[in-house]
């Protein structure tokens, strides 16, 4: 038997490979439908002229079952799957056997792999989303079935025969089966495989790349490799790169692959059509809320009415996204008309090689964009993160009894990127509280601010165990001072001004420290403390 469709609440084209023309339909059985009587089913297959006696044909197979599907929903009852089985037979006949799932969501019981000679079976159902209902799968919970997850698993497979060096694997067909007729909805899913040879890069020749000659050589892989197809998409991104950073954002790269005859080897002729230079007009910010607009435009490295630079176009995504205040942040380029396009970072991945010629944008902007001007304006659209936060907490801990906490948190003062904090905790034998502001931008260059202060108590007389004989209070004013130093990197300068005052309490233990403190600075003393960090 061999299965030849499987659909989810519709029917996809039915496939009958293997069997010769116009088979006659010698049985008709149908199995798993609990919702829908089997009369209801025969009656939409005589409707389409699929009676035992009568020739098999899949077109009208597939208006049957869609019927079928459209008869469930009138009775109000989900259908899962529907996988017609077709039994050829030697005298031009098949056995046509409908099953049905209308229990519940297709779960995959095996996967069974034919062809595959190099990559053995655990290895390849490690890389795929769908997994077999084995033992224990309840503390496992496998995803259901979908065409989605198969899609995915699918190219999942696809790009570990390409790393691997097999240019010509491909996925020749899919076979969905029920494994149990009483349980229709376990599924056995039946993957075949065709690898080909394992390839070796040959001679790769790339032409019109602006800049010096021999750039990027260390990104080509050399004759003789085995072919991974990481090594491919890493030179195109290099190449990419490149001619960005130079200002030729609307550039293509051309990629011609040739078989050599007689052996499993890819030659490969690259070449870039740099076009002309993108110059960027105007910026335009959008999503913003609170966010004042000059605080996204302190972020920006890509000026206005400049050239395009990709590489300036990333470093103000990334510093954007240091600041914290945003979920996402994407940066998209249009015409001066106003007709959006794709992102404008540069994109990680280039698509695999087929047999045809593969163009390949330089930095996804808009064709239109490209064909009728190489001047570009930017839009940053950002999604603002939510601003303040608000907590409490309450516990009880045995050395110090009921603990109380609470505290508020606003990382967007104003709109300006100011950031400010209270937190507070108390119990019986310890009171702390905390006050912070910071300014990220106090000059143009950078040089943040911060402000804290605090106040500390210690009452280790009030202590519900190992009481001790002293009060120890720490009021305290700290200054931060923040320079960038790079990109990514700042020198935090700190002063940190305390005041201690201390109390000994009788008749408590005072531990000796406490002692010494009190003969050598009184019950009061001040302490100035300086921090550097990278």
């Amino acid at each position: 038997a061999s299965g030849t469709l499987s659909i989810s609440s519709h029917v996809s084209p039915v496939h009958a490979g293997g069997l010769a023309q116009n088979p006659l339909i010698r049985h008709i059985g149908i199995s798993g439908n609990t919702r829908l009587p089997d009369e209801a089913v025969r009656t939409a297959l005589r409707r389409y002229g699929l009676v035992t006696g009568q020739p098999y044909d899949p077109q009208q197979l597939e208006r049957a079952l869609k019927d079928v599907v459209a008869d469930y929903r009138r009775v109000q009852h989900a259908v899962f799957s529907i996988t017609p089985i077709l039994g050829p037979d030697t005298d031009n006949t098949v056995a046509l056997n409908i099953s049905i799932n209308d229990v519940q969501n297709d779960t995959i019981e095996k996967i069974v792999f034919y062809g595959n000679r190099h990559i053995a079976d655990k290895q390849l159902k490690q890389h795929m989303s769908l997994k077999e209902n084995v033992a224990f799968a309840w503390f496992v919970n496998p995803p259901a079935y979908s065409t989605t997850a198969l899609h995915k698993d699918l190219n999942a497979l696809r790009q570990l025969y390409l790393e691997q060096g097999y240019y010509d694997f491909s996925v020749t067909r899919t076979t969905l089966l029920p494994s149990n007729p009483s349980h229709p909805y376990l599924k056995t899913l039946i993957v075949d495989i065709h690898e080909g040879p394992r390839y070796r890069w040959g001679n790769i020749d790339i032409d019109g790349l602006p800049g010096p000659a021999g750039a990027h050589r260390q990104d080509v892989p050399k004759p003789g490799q085995w072919y991974q197809h990481s090594q491919l998409t890493n030179l195109i991104q290099a190449l990419r790169d490149h001619m960005q950073q130079d200002g030729y954002a609307l550039g293509q790269i051309v990629i011609k692959p040739a078989r050599r005859p007689h052996e499993p080897v890819l030659d490969l002729r690259i070449e870039v059509q740099k076009g002309q230079k993108v110059h960027v007009g105007q910026i335009h910010i959008a999503g913003l809320g609170i966010t004042r607009d000059r605080v996204v435009r302190r972020e920006l490295q890509q000026a206005e009415n400049a050239d395009y630079d990709a590489d300036s176009v990333r470093r103000s995504i990334q510093r954007l996204e240091r600041t914290g205040l945003f979920e996402q942040v994407q940066i998209t380029a249009h015409t001066s008309y106003g007709t959006e396009s794709a992102p404008a970072q540069a994109p990680g991945h280039a698509d695999p090689v087929n047999e045809q010629q593969a163009r390949v944008a330089a930095n996804n902007l808009a064709p239109a964009a490209a064909a009728t001007s190489s001047s570009v304006d930017l839009t940053v659209r950002v999604k603002e993160r939510t601003a303040s936060d608000i907590y409490a907490s309450a516990g009880w801990k045995d050395s110090e009894g009921f603990v109380g906490g609470a505290g508020a948190y606003h990382h967007n003062l104003w709109g300006l990127g100011h950031s400010a904090s209270v937190r507070l905790r108390r119990s019986q034998a310890h009171h702390r509280s905390e006050l912070s502001y910071r300014v990220p931008y106090v000059t143009r260059s950078g040089l943040s601010l911060t402000l804290r202060a605090y106040h500390d108590a210690d009452r280790a007389d009030q202590a519900r165990h190992n009481r001790q004989g002293y009060r120890l209070s720490t009021r305290g004013l700290e200054v931060i001072a923040g320079l960038p130093a790079r990109e990514d990197e700042r020198l935090d300068i700190g002063l940190d001004a305390e005041r201690l005052d201390l109390r000994l309490k009788a008749p408590y233990y005072i531990p000796k420290p406490y002692r010494d403190f009190m003969l050598s600075h009184g019950s009061r003393a001040h302490i100035l403390t300086t921090t550097l960090n990278w």
